[in-house]
């Protein structure tokens, strides 16, 4: 790679994927030894982290030497607007100006970046939903965008929680604390008129760190604040909350033009939820089990089948040829060597690359 980049006259820069993971927190030292080994003056590493992935919390980068790449983009980063139109025109062809009605691609490709808090993951499934309600030959309006919003919140965002429950080993039962705390930002959010942010004391966020971490991590919410004055006194940490579960609780639970405007220009009204109030008072902290394995592991291979849910899954008759040879769960298949799966019928390499990409799905989202 050195001699890539002096030939070239360009620095190469590597980026690394998951290099820590909210379920997994291991001092990760060996990769860390191959990271600062590669880094050099013609060679930059940088890392995806996920929030609160290991026991140093968010500032992992200070501890392993790594540069973390924020992949959640905001509205204050400069080229907000550019990226997610520039996105909707090169994958979404289909969307022209003549399907839609009371505003323009552009405008629709913010609005629908911020709705989802610009999270590249929650974009791609919102287009893909109204790609597949624009093949309907309708145009598409407020009505059916807001319809989509809805139809994300049930059958997406609620969804993922239960997606990574069993990827989460010893906080686990963080999840259904998770669920109860985005059920109160949702609702205190809708008490405040074209709402789309909530302010949260610091001592309420510390007390439920874990949970908040999974709730950003899912795409429920995004840190926009780290300390902001509060009007009942105090500090708290302000999350912009995703449209999509926001819309399911408002009022009418209707799309208006008020609505879309102020989510097109990220003008934001905030709720605010003091640590004396009575939201929190009936929620538990949840206690982490320790030496607890990954769920996911001991779940049946069956799960790895291609569906929405794992888009590069595996096909029937790959998942019988496993069973047959006595891989019975996602475990199995993940301990498994490439020389047993080679010794299966008709498994090359090729299809050795697509069980760890299906497992890796299956563990890292």
């Amino acid at each position: 790679m050195k001699y890539l980049s002096v030939q070239t006259g360009k620095r190469i820069v590597l980026f690394f994927d998951d290099a820590a993971h909210i379920g997994r927190e291991t001092s990760l030292s060996t990769f860390f030894d191959i990271f600062r080994t590669l880094s050099s003056d013609t060679i930059s590493c940088k890392a995806a982290i996920y929030p609160g992935v290991t026991e140093f919390g968010v500032r992992f980068d200070v501890f392993n030497d790594a540069t973390v790449v924020d992949i959640v983009r905001t509205p204050e980063q400069s080229g907000f607007r550019e990226l997610f139109s520039e996105i909707l025109h090169i994958r979404y062809p289909q969307f022209t100006s003549d399907r839609i009605s009371g505003f323009s691609l552009d405008e629709f490709a913010v609005f629908v970046a911020n709705a989802v808090l610009g999270n590249m993951r929650g974009f791609v499934f919102l287009c893909n939903a109204i790609s597949e309600y624009n093949d309907s030959g309708t145009k598409i309006g407020l009505p059916a965008l807001g319809t989509t919003l809805l139809r994300l919140a049930a059958d997406y965002y609620w969804p993922l929680l239960e997606e990574v429950k069993p990827k989460l080993g010893k906080y686990t039962p963080a999840v259904e604390t998770a669920r109860e705390i985005a059920e109160v930002l949702f609702r205190e959010c809708a008490t405040v008129e074209e709402c789309s942010s909530v302010l949260v004391h610091r001592k309420i966020v510390a007390r439920y760190s874990r949970p908040f971490e999974i709730l950003e991590y899912v795409g429920f919410i995004a840190r926009r604040e780290a300390s902001r004055a509060m009007r009942s006194g105090g500090r708290g940490t302000r999350y912009a909350v995703n449209l999509c579960n926001l819309l399911e609780v408002t009022t009418g639970a209707r799309l208006t033009k008020a609505i879309f405007e102020k989510w097109s220009n990220n003008d934001f009204t905030f709720a605010e939820l003091h640590e004396k109030g009575e939201q929190f008072k009936n929620i538990a902290v949840p206690i982490p089990i320790e030496g607890a394995e990954l769920g996911i592991l001991s779940e049946p291979i069956d799960i790895l089948k291609k569906s929405k849910a794992y888009p590069y899954g595996l096909t029937e008759l790959k998942i019988d040829r496993l069973k047959a040879v006595g891989i019975e769960c996602v475990g199995d298949l993940a301990d498994a060597s490439d020389e047993e799966l080679l010794s299966i019928e008709s498994v090359g390499e090729v299809f050795v690359d697509r069980f760890r990409s299906a497992v890796a799905q299956a563990i890292w989202m």
